[in-house]
């Protein structure tokens, strides 16, 4: 008998799942960003789209609580202790958090549904500097609401972008919009928590609220092994030796039971190929062996538990998990899968606006969690739908089918009765797991309390807008005289830059030597020639210099005074709160808001 502990487990995998949904742009990457130390979007395309959110993004975290000061802090999965900032001490590890980050653009709602499927609880991120509800912050509800998650907490975030009476005004919204929207009787609220992702305000609270609140989840370990697909590799480099090659690699999360090293399972629905006898269309799932399992630290693992994202190297052949091939399937012990279906019936449930389905419409549904394939309606009697699929799917009676018509989500459908239209080739194999069992020992480790977050008194650690520190509009400056050697620049017209940033001198923190920074930033672009006569700036040099001036100042302005959303640069204006060492630039054209902690 295998005995697991689970603060041991905790140790290597994130035992709880978190998921970040709202809006597009309203931080909920920044937030995890800052919750975790990393970036959740890896993949190419999004870095090709100014790091918006296309794959569902994975991050991890370890919650550490000092209980002689309350002190909690957090640190990246491979962190093995802590020691409290204040005092030194060691501090003890309380959770491991996993967060899915689900992308915000509505092309991408698939993806978004895939990620709840894994979620224990959520965080709805809202901007504050937006009406409320957004489109895909009511989208994102329905996808939790449909994927059985009953606990969200609230991120009203963005506050630093605007003023008391703004924020004020704002957070009485989102009050009434709970009040009036009926999906919300289908949630717990587990509170409203103002943040600034990019300052940091209030995050502390944040993390104490994750860990003392939502770290209590009761898993089944006792079941047979299910484990959803949302990543599938092939490990191997180019040329590698064949002596070298690894097994195909999934990623998923376990919904209930224990995957251990040298189990054997399968993986539905498998693979539709046409039989060179018979000539069907025959589905055959993939029979593999474990051999080794990843949580979120660099140590391999001898068990799996149901919780944070895992690894699983198999023996099978890496070229069925490229390019995410798996994704959407079942792992599960052997012969303890759910049934694959290509016919489903179900009941039909519309969800935006009054959609009748008919025979022969056709949607893109999301099942598994995270397969996308076609679904054709075949027939309709009242409110029940019988539809074909592609591709077999895997499912069972009760799971819902998410449909997608244009992107959006639409309506969704109960599973009753399912069938399988092609032959199945099932392999036999004997083998019975080890037995195992799980001490749940976190008891001993998580705090008994919980912690309540009182809005009114989180409001008082945020640093509002000041309209009073707002600069001047920008002007863009001359190049005033040039000759083959020597370039003389208007200093007028720069100081007037330079001025925009902070016109105010009632407090010497404010105060900025305008000449200084303006030669700092020339001789780091251009050369250490660069030094003042009288109100010109001169530099030395020949037609090199000559031709970087001016891009350099268009880089300056772009860099510090263009607006990223309208490309406006005559209508922006920077300025910066008491006390803080981080410079806002806003534009006078539309609410785009943006920070950074140095100009030049």
């Amino acid at each position: 008998m295998t005995t697991i502990f689970l603060s041991k487990s905790m140790q290597h995998q994130a035992l709880v799942n978190i998921g970040g949904t709202g809006h597009v742009s309203h931080g909920k990457s920044t937030t995890v960003y800052k919750l975790t130390g990393k970036k959740t979007q890896q993949h190419s395309s999004e870095k090709e789209t100014n790091n918006r959110t296309v794959k569902l993004g994975y991050a991890n975290c370890k919650v550490f609580y000092n209980p002689a000061n309350g002190t909690t802090i957090t640190l990246p999965s491979s962190a093995e202790s802590a020691k409290d900032p204040i005092t030194g001490e060691k501090m003890q590890l309380i959770s491991h958090l996993s967060f899915p980050d689900c992308p915000g653009h509505f092309e991408f709602m698939a993806t978004m549904i895939s990620g709840s499927k894994v979620m224990d609880s959520a965080m709805l991120v809202i901007a504050a500097n937006q009406s409320v509800p957004q489109p895909q912050t009511y989208e994102h509800l329905l996808a939790l609401k449909h994927s059985n998650i009953r606990e969200i907490t609230i991120i009203q975030n963005k506050l630093d972008l605007l003023t008391a009476e703004e924020a004020e005004s704002n957070y009485q919204e989102i009050l009434r919009w709970i009040e009036t929207e009926p999906i919300f009787e289908d949630f717990t609220i587990r509170g409203i928590i103002p943040i600034s992702a990019e300052f940091g305000y209030n995050l502390d609270l944040l993390k104490q609220h994750l860990a003392f609140n939502i770290s209590r989840v009761d898993r089944d370990y006792d079941s047979p092994v299910k484990m959803t697909i949302v990543r599938s590799f092939n490990v191997n480099k180019p040329n590698c030796d064949i002596t070298n090659l690894r097994g195909a690699v999934v990623g998923g999360t376990i919904h209930h039971g224990v995957l251990s090293v040298g189990d054997h399972i399968e993986i539905n629905p498998g693979i539709l190929s046409i039989d060179k006898c018979s000539g069907r269309p025959t589905l055959k799932p993939l029979y593999a062996k474990v051999l080794s399992l990843q949580g979120n630290t660099d140590e391999p693992m001898e068990h799996a538990l149901p919780g944070g994202l895992v690894g699983v190297e198999l023996s099978l052949d890496s070229g069925l998990a490229t390019g995410d091939r798996l994704v959407g399937s079942q792992l599960a012990v052997v012969g303890h899968g759910d049934p694959s279906y290509n016919q489903i019936t179900g009941q039909f449930e519309a969800l935006i606006g009054d959609i009748n389905p008919k025979a022969g419409q056709s949607y893109k549904m999301v099942s598994s969690g995270s397969m996308t394939t076609d679904l054709i309606v075949k027939s309709v009697r009242d409110t029940q739908v019988t539809a074909v699929t592609k591709v077999p799917i895997v499912a069972s009676t009760g799971d819902k089918l998410a449909l997608l018509s244009g992107g959006k989500l639409t309506a969704t459908i109960t599973v009753e009765t399912g069938q399988l239209l092609v032959d199945r080739v099932m392999r036999e194999i004997e083998w019975t797991k080890p037995p195992y069992i799980v001490i749940n020992d976190l008891a001993d480790v998580l705090p008994t309390e919980t912690v309540d977050i009182d809005y009114r008194k989180a409001c008082e650690n945020i640093v509002y807008r000041d309209e009073t520190n707002v600069g001047a509009t920008v002007k863009i400056p001359n190049l005033a005289i040039s000759c083959p050697t020597r370039h003389l620049i208007e200093i007028k017209n720069i100081n007037d830059i330079i001025s925009a940033i902070d016109q105010s001198t009632s407090r010497d923190s404010h105060q900025i030597d305008v000449k200084q920074v303006l030669l700092n930033f020339f001789k780091k672009e251009l050369s250490d020639s660069c030094r003042y006569k009288n109100d010109m700036m001169l530099i030395d040099g020949g037609q090199r210099q000559k031709k970087l001036i001016k891009p350099i100042i268009s880089n300056l302005m772009v860099k510090v005074f263009r607006c990223p959303s309208c490309r406006s640069s005559c209508k922006t204006v920077v300025y910066k709160s008491p006390g803080d060492n981080y410079y806002s630039r806003r534009c006078l054209n539309c609410p785009s808001v943006t920070t950074t902690k140095r100009l030049f």
